[in-house]
């Protein structure tokens, strides 16, 4: 039985746990429990609803089985008035079938389409209960329901959903941890606290920003410390010192002036001879035999600062491009000039490609070489030893940022026009070398699907790094993958929704479910605090297969989560009795590359480490972006991954031990 429990105003709570306690002697069984919304709705927020005052207790009742009736057979409405105005975008609705439009005005506003919310339409007479989404956020104090077809309005409850302040979204989930407030709909920080910046308070200030105080939007310094300069305050006002020939300038730590000296003659110049310190281009210096060298000076210095400030140029250009720190050295002859520059290494959100305009992706197939492959393969031990300074001293920020990045590999499958509508983001693309490919009787066209085949320690096709379905042609096709390859795991790492972005659709049962030819039934679960493991039978024609699910809910997008141990736990349980004859395992997240790539990542290392005793993490990162383009999406998931290598080597470490002493 599916029922939708709203608290009432007395029974409104913050908290992190909900607690279901069975009141009969029977055993309990709860298939699924999942938090659609918090309502701040309650009587003093409610002015009139209609012309009844009955009407009030039976919409408003949180009682599913009471319901309100319009007299009115044709043109019926329910219309409710809220105390102030509101910001509103997600409703909570049971009612009968019909055609309905919800509409939300400020006072007596005639309605239009300037004020429509939502059309929506339920088949039959029965009782239906559906969360509705506006197609934006609308401000107004009055709700209006109509239902649009020749019949009578029967309501059984209708909830708003609205958020109490720093909360957001259709669960109404927490305003980002740096935020002082958020938008209450998409959840983008209205104000940063101090030292950091972006849509979601995500990104800290520069480091060399005055008082770490930049502007919100763009992260530019409202002031820099002293001997720095720029927007984001990256340049170190430094000295320089250029020599060419016998002859030398000195900058002064602004680099406003400069002095030419001669470069055998610099101590005697500076004790006795001061007509030598000239202008600020040239001294005027005569060689043995009278010829004056003026002019060829003049112009040596004009092509060095040229050949100098282009340098900079495209150093500062490339470093936007990748977003990357720059720490180069630039020598020629004489000239050695070192320049700093620190960017975040976080990558912005994924662009997703609009679904009725499948040809808005890139046309082109780009392969890429990259010949900077150096990695280095050490003992557990020197690794657990070596960590914690590399990551102190920056040795980690700089191998990450050497790492390949972009689409390494040829990827013409993907951008083939019957194919497009099935990759949800720009640039997350599998390679056709190892993109996973349905056989299908009916229409080959139909075999492409967005996912990758990725290599085990000891046995090729050990994953299958997959995006999440999102739409019902990649719905079908995610229950094609596990059937045609025997998969018996599911790993699933993401939520359905994260603040208020759809992230996957739901392709398991309450119950039981049918996607396409598949039937799917929900045998059982065990829920746990960090993740939930589900039992599930699949029927295809005749044939029955039994697969898990494991959904770790504890992990936010492009982030990692706070307990490294809880996953480690998580992994331990995905691979416990996994046999070499099983498929492969299919792991997700929404776009199959960060949260995805991380933990096939720990998966492999932790299984090649037991057998070999060593460790290689950037070498295995570099093969993984090339069967995954863009695995392991930011440095902060580098480090993590680092962090739950150790976590699950000195797991290990810590059983043997155990067990030698037993």
């Amino acid at each position: 039985m599916k029922k939708i429990i709203t608290c009432s105003d007395s029974e409104f709570k913050y908290g992190h746990k909900i607690l279901i306690t069975s009141l009969e002697e029977n055993p309990m069984q709860i298939y699924e429990v999942e938090i659609i919304g918090v309502s701040q709705i309650n009587q003093t927020m409610i002015w009139n609803v209609s012309d009844s005052v009955d009407t009030k207790s039976k919409a408003l009742d949180n009682n599913l089985d009471t319901f309100y009736s319009s007299e009115e057979r044709t043109k019926a409405s329910w219309i409710l008035k809220l105390d102030a105005t509101y910001l509103m975008k997600w409703f909570l609705i049971s009612i009968r079938g019909g055609k309905f439009e919800v509409h939300i005005t400020t006072g007596d506003v005639e309605l239009n389409l300037t004020t429509l919310c939502k059309r929506f339409s339920l088949p039959g007479i029965i009782q239906h209960y559906t969360a509705l989404e506006c197609d934006k956020g609308m401000c107004g104090d009055t709700i209006a329901l109509k239902k649009m077809d020749e019949d009578s309005l029967r309501l059984f409850e209708f909830i708003p959903i609205i958020c109490p302040s720093n909360h957001f979204g259709p669960s109404c989930a927490k305003c980002p941890q740096n935020c002082r407030s958020c938008d209450s709909i998409t959840g983008v920080c209205i104000q940063c606290q101090e030292s950091y910046y972006g849509k979601f308070c995500h990104l800290n200030c520069p480091v060399n920003c005055l008082n770490l105080i930049c502007d919100q939007q763009t992260g530019s310094c409202n002031g820099c410390k002293e001997r720095f300069e720029g927007k984001s305050c990256e340049f170190e006002m430094v000295s320089l010192s250029i020599s060419t020939g016998n002859t030398r300038v000195l900058f002064d730590e602004t680099c406003d002036k400069s002095t030419l000296i001669d470069k055998e003659d610099t101590e005697n110049t500076r004790s006795s001879d001061k007509s030598t310190f000239v202008s600020p281009i040239m001294e005027k210096k005569t060689t043995e035999d009278g010829n004056n060298v003026d002019q060829i000076v003049l112009w040596s210095m004009l092509v060095i600062l040229s050949i100098l400030v282009a340098v900079v140029i495209i150093l500062f250009v490339q470093s936007k491009k990748k977003g990357n720190p720059i720490v180069k050295n630039v020598e020629d002859n004489d000239t050695n000039i070192e320049l700093h520059r620190e960017i975040s290494t976080h990558e912005s959100d994924l662009v997703e490609i609009v679904e009725d305009n499948p040809d808005d992706v890139e046309e082109e197939v780009i392969t890429v070489e990259y010949n900077n492959l150096t990695s280095k393969r050490v003992s557990i031990n020197k690794f657990l030893e070596d960590l914690p300074s590399r990551i102190n001293n920056g040795a980690l920020e700089g191998e990450f940022n050497d790492l390949p990045s972009g689409l390494l590999e040829s990827y013409s499958n993907a951008l083939k026009s019957f194919n497009r509508n099935k990759n949800r983001y720009k640039g997350i693309y599998p390679y056709d070398h190892n993109c996973v490919k349905l056989t299908r009787d009916d229409d080959d066209t139909k075999g492409y699907v967005n996912a990758s085949y990725i290599h085990g320690y000891g046995k090729e096709k050990a994953y299958i790094a997959a995006q999440g379905p999102f739409n019902p042609r990649t719905l079908e096709d995610f229950w094609g993958v596990f059937w045609q390859n025997d998969c018996t795991r599911i790993v699933m790492l993401t939520n359905l929704y994260e603040g208020n972005k759809m992230k996957c659709l739901k392709y398991w049962p309450d119950t039981e479910l049918n996607i396409g030819p598949y039937t799917i039934e929900l045998d059982g679960m065990d829920v746990f605090e960090s993740y939930t493991v589900r039992y599930l039978t699949v029927k295809y024609q005749e044939e029955v297969k039994k697969v898990t699910q494991f959904h770790f809910t504890a992990w936010p997008d492009k982030s990692v989560p706070e307990d490294v141990t809880s996953l480690i736990s998580f992994r331990n349980l995905v691979r416990s009795g996994l046999t070499s004859s099983d498929g492969p395992i299919v792991v997700h997240c929404s776009a199959g590359i960060g949260r995805t790539g991380t933990f096939i990542a720990i998966d492999y290392l932790l299984e090649e480490g037991n057998v070999e005793q060593t460790v290689d993490v950037k070498g295995y990162v570099i093969s993984l972006r090339h069967q995954r383009g863009k695995s392991i999406q930011t440095y902060e998931q580098y480090v993590f991954l680092h962090d739950a290598v150790v976590e699950g080597f000195t797991n290990t470490i810590c059983q043997q031990s155990y067990l030698d002493v037993l």
